[in-house]
């Protein structure tokens, strides 16, 4: 048994590290195991910083790493000499050669566990924080090497890569143990990430999927877990010719499947005159399936109203279930998508009190009963249906692809079809929405939770372009597997906000037994792990989807940046067949309104769209290696395609009314702006000098052109140029500028191109005569100077704020409808004071029936609120809505901030109501408040604030009586 939890079913053999542990040392003698000590450690780590080791030798430690990282880590948490025979496991039956599982045997955990819980129950607080530090020193130098080493090293050296990862796995388990952090996190720079990662590749993962790595860094157990099962793929999918930016499968439009190879079924088509009506007018087409009497299958169209409930279906095409070229699906695909359909359950907002009472008093209501299918979703929203296919209706079709991030955040649930998913055999196990109440579905079980997160994470639905924006403003995510529903929002109660009062309760003591805990604590069991890593594959998910920056409004062009460079990031690891898709996707994620995109028809045009849109921009994308528009015009930075990079966001460009300006933030350098004459001419690599306002020094780059206005010809400029340079990092890059004209203080610019930068040196031999002859020197320009890239007046401006999901009006519609129940109340019990005598007003019969007629009027209240506001949502998205006509004060509205967030303050009052209620013992007040915090802000803090009141309250108490006494 071993520590760390392993794939099911996974036909995927461990990694084992090859038992090479040395028993030499050569630095300071000879040493083995049993007199490892921290001094040994403290001299290699030395050796390693003042890098009196070659990086081409360093392989060679691998033995001696071996034994001071990995069993002398090993030997100063247990306290004892660890033998080697503890961990060491043959590689197969008769072989002679040992080896190592990194999963770590389960019998030195125990052991370990036990250990420092005697300790800390028999030591005093200072002896055993003594003794933690003396771990955690030993600690944090065996982490500080394996940095060094493995991202120092040259590439090769898979042995020494092996046994640094066996470390990262110790540590992580005997951070987890002692309290503290760790902060080793895979990266592509990394060693032991690029193991697991061809290990992957090996597996059948797609190369640019693994960019998630980079965007999402995860802890190495969480990254191993991933790495040891074989992503759910169609058996004829084949990865081997994709690369780190671009996916070799081609998704195109194909004719679907049947269900069974011998089926042998009609088309059900969709009627395709009411939807074109229906996209024309602006509205949302709905399909609902009907059996008439004679039989076999139709398809009912509807228009979506404000009260409608439907489900989105989000599917990869690639699958050919339910993607198709035509308006019509196999009729067997159609039963089986109604059948699905058919088994969603009700979510709580739905109950009545006939559910309640067939669950106390109905004999089928047991712990294990299922609700039969509910139909509760009759309408549902697919592409296939409700966007028109044919090439008459092209205008159509982008409008109606335009609308989809509308349909996603309008419908109750979206439906997630991945052919992989739906083969994962997760198990059974009866689940409900609600809390505590009677099972209405089938979810995956538990034991099966790392399983189902992991192929999630790894699924196609996961890595398509698309499906970021339909997961992110989807509310609800549920995924299809076999046999079973799986809800995001259900998959780990803890960590989600699923989880009821009393298993937050329940979970906030039992993790804080111990003192600062860093991370997930490790449990009892076969895999005592497997919690962390099911909250690193959850924190994945959600980091994958976007989904916790999108539940604020971005109401500011900083929002809206921030918002584009993490979707930005997100899309590295994704792919499309239709690239000229991607600046929609973005317009969407970054909280701008695409309804202006269809009047584009080129990329180019739509690029331009999304950056004027942004008015913040991240400056990186003027060194960016990716196609721009070029030109030498206004407009030649824009890139063509979405970058293969990261941005940082430290230094902007920000949209004003003559064009981008430059501006950084406070913790960051300014950038650097140099000179040079019009007399220069350009070569596609010149050695280029930048001079300094100290000392008359000089910084010598050799400089490359990343294409030009010229086609990297010989560029001239009547006005002269201007290099920008950002060579903070460690590799300096640049952009080559013209300048346009200048006035007063203000010098306009041109893009040109891109530089990369390489430091150099004239006596170098690479330094060809050519290149000192095609040298210049540029000089500092004025710091009172302001630079201005100049912008083009065409493109149309997509900066009107709006919500990308009704339920950002939570917050607000909260405290509107407490308002208007209470208004309500308050009227009901002056006509009830008038019109009815005391004794009848305080009948107990006439209470409860009151009682339940308030519960009931509050539902109504709350329905009716959101029904509006999801109405008057959808007509601020209508394309031809202007800011100035109906709905204006709406938009107002859901745009106003007050100087603190409303959330922020909100917040705030709740705590102070909440201490005064529990103070001066209103409970109805503690009850009110607990109801307005529990759909809007985290319940672990309304866990603190009530654990802290019952603590705080009697103390105060005493305080006041002694001043009394006094």
């Amino acid at each position: 048994m071993y520590c760390f939890p392993y794939p099911r079913a996974s036909n995927v053999p461990p990694i084992r590290v090859p038992y090479i542990a040395s028993g030499a040392y050569p630095f300071s003698g000879p040493i083995t195991s049993n007199t490892l000590s921290e001094a040994a450690l403290a001299v290699l780590y030395q050796h390693l910083r003042s890098r009196n080791i070659p990086p081409s030798s360093r392989d060679a430690l691998a033995p001696l790493i071996q034994s001071l990282l990995f069993f002398g880590l090993a030997s100063k948490a247990l306290g004892r000499d660890v033998k080697h025979d503890e961990f060491i496991e043959k590689c197969a039956v008769g072989s002679s050669e040992a080896s190592i599982d990194v999963r770590i045997p389960l019998r030195f955990w125990s052991e370990l566990k036990t250990r420092w819980d005697h300790l800390h129950h028999t030591l005093s607080a200072n002896a055993y924080e003594q003794k933690r530090k003396d771990v955690l020193r030993y600690f944090d130098m065996a982490q500080s090497t394996v940095v060094k080493l493995d991202y120092e090293g040259e590439e090769g050296g898979r042995e020494l890569a092996l046994v640094l990862l066996s470390v990262h796995m110790l540590l992580y388990l005997i951070a987890n143990i002692l309290g503290s952090t760790t902060s080793l996190k895979s990266s592509l720079q990394s060693r032991s990430t690029q193991v697991l990662l061809k290990r992957m590749v090996k597996n059948g993962w797609c190369r640019k999927r693994l960019n998630f790595v980079e965007v999402v860094p995860m802890f190495y157990p969480a990254l191993y877990f991933m790495s040891s099962f074989r992503p759910p793929r169609a058996l004829d999918e084949d990865h081997r010719a994709c690369t780190a930016t671009k996916c070799s499968i081609n998704g195109g439009l194909l004719q679907p499947f049947h269900r069974t190879t011998d089926c042998r079924c009609h088309d059900v088509s969709v009627p395709l005159k009411k939807v074109t009506d229906i996209v024309a007018e602006g509205g949302i087409p709905l399909i609902r399936i009907k059996r008439p009497l004679s039989g076999g299958l139709e398809l009912e169209v509807v228009k979506y109203e404000r009260t409608s409930h439907f489900t989105a279906v989000s599917h990869v095409w690639a699958d050919r279930q339910f993607g198709s070229a035509r308006n019509g699906l196999p009729a067997c695909q159609v039963e089986y998508l109604d059948s699905v359909l058919a088994a969603l359950p009700r979510t709580i907002d739905h109950w009545r009190l006939r559910d309640w009472h067939q669950k106390m008093f109905s004999s089928s209501g047991s712990a294990d009963g299922i609700e039969p299918p509910s139909h509760t979703y009759r309408l549902f929203w697919l592409d296939t249906f409700c966007i028109p296919q044919d090439a008459q209706h092209d205008d159509l079709k982008h409008k109606a692809i335009e609308s989809m991030n509308l349909i996603y955040a309008a419908a109750s649930h979206t439906l997630v079809f991945d052919a992989g998913l739906q083969k994962l055999d997760a198990g059974q196990r009866p689940s409900s929405l609600a809390t505590g109440s009677r099972p209405t579905f089938y979810g995956p079980t538990e034991e099966n939770l790392p399983d189902v997160l992991g192929h999630i994470c790894a699924s196609n639905w996961m890595g398509r372009a698309w499906t970021l924006q339909e997961g992110v403003l989807s509310g609800h995510l549920v995924f299809q597997l076999d046999g079973s529903f799986a809800y995001l929002r259900t998959l780990w109660t803890y960590l989600d906000s699923g989880a009821s009062l009393w298993e937050q309760l329940r979970h906030f003591l039992r993790d804080n037994r111990t003192a600062n805990p860093p991370l997930k604590r490790a449990r009892k069991g076969s895999n005592p792990f497997r919690d962390c890593i099911c909250t690193e594959l959850l924190e994945l998910t959600k980091e994958s989807l976007h989904v916790e920056e999108h539940r604020d409004y971005a109401r500011r062009p900083a929002d809206r940046a921030a918002r584009f460079v993490k979707s930005h990031s997100l899309l590295q690891s994704r792919s499309t067949t239709q690239p000229a898709d991607l600046p929609l996707i973005l317009i969407h994620m970054s909280g701008m309104n695409g309804n202006s995109v269809s009047k584009c028809k080129s990329t180019n045009e739509r690029m331009k769209l999304l950056f004027y849109g942004l008015e913040t921009l991240p400056a990186e994308l003027l060194f960016s290696e990716c196609a721009k528009i070029g030109g030498c015009t206004v407009d030649s930075w824009i890139p063509r395609e979405v970058v293969p990079e990261r941005f940082s966001g430290d230094h902007t460009l920000q949209l004003g009314p003559e064009g981008f300006t430059f501006s950084h933030s406070k913790d960051s350098r300014r950038l650097r702006f140099f000179l040079i004459s019009s007399s220069t001419v350009w070569q596609g690599q010149m050695l280029l000098s930048l001079a300094s306002n100290r000392r008359d020094t000089m910084t010598k780059y050799l400089v490359k052109a990343l294409t030009s206005s010229a086609e990297q010809g010989h560029a001239t400029s009547e006005n002269g140029w201007c290099v920008l340079v950002e060579d903070e990092s460690p590799n300096p890059r640049g952009a080559r500028l013209v300048i346009s004209r200048i006035s007063e203080n203000k010098v306009f610019l041109h893009f040109d191109c891109s530089l990369r930068l390489s430091s150099s040196d004239t006596d170098s031999t690479a330094i060809t005569d050519q290149l000192l002859h095609n040298a210049c020197v540029a000089q500092p320009a004025d710091l009172g100077q302001e630079f201005i890239i100049e912008k083009s007046s065409t493109p149309q401006s997509l900066g009107l704020s709006r919500p990308q999901n009704p339920e950002q009006y939570s917050d607000r519609l909260v405290v509107i409808s407490q308002a208007l129940c209470w208004s309500i109340s308050s009227l009901e019990r002056y006509i009830i004071k008038r019109c009815l005598s005391d004794a009848r007003a305080s009948n107990i019969i006439f209470l409860i029936a009151y009682g339940l007629f308030s519960y009931k009027q509050r539902q109504w209240v709350d329905r009716a609120l959101h029904a509006f506001v999801h109405h008057a949502w959808i007509q601020t998205f209508h394309p031809t809505w202007s800011p100035n006509g109906r709905w204006k004060w709406f938009w107002k509205l859901s745009n106003y901030e007050p100087p603190i967030p409303f959330s922020v303050m909100m917040k705030y009052y709740c705590k102070l109501a909440f201490n005064l209620s529990l103070f001066l013992g209103f409970y109805r007040g503690m009850i009110i408040v607990t109801l307005y915090w529990l759909p809007l802000y985290p319940k672990k803090e309304l866990l603190h604030m009530i654990l802290g009141g019952l603590v705080l309250k009697p103390l105060l108490k005493a305080v006041f009586w002694l001043v009394a006494r006094l």
